[in-house]
């Protein structure tokens, strides 16, 4: 089975399996980190703006640093304090 259709049937890897795949170049483990973590963020995102357009624009901000950055902490808190510290910042700009 490919990695893609794994992903695909909710096959779970692990968090550092998928940040190795994501430096290799498989855009699968993208859409594997977003689905698992985007809505988390989401909600931490919305606790502090408020607006759905907002909050969904500071996830996928978010996650495009967490890409260009690609660090080598554990992406969900990294996902998570990120997300919570643009949002504050977006918050602080209206």
């Amino acid at each position: 089975m490919t990695t893609h259709l794994r992903v695909l049937r909710g096959g779970q890897d692990d968090d550092s399996e998928l940040v190795a795949r994501l430096r290799a170049g498989d855009w699968t483990a993208l859409d594997a980190l977003y689905g698992r973590y985007s809505l988390p963020v989401f909600q931490r995102c919305w606790r502090v703006l408020r607006t759905r357009h907002t909050s969904w624009e500071a996830t996928h901000d978010t996650f495009a640093t967490y890409l260009a950055q690609l660090p080598s902490v554990p992406p969900r808190e990294w996902l998570l304090a990120t997300g919570s510290r643009l949002a504050h910042a977006r918050r602080g700009a209206r």
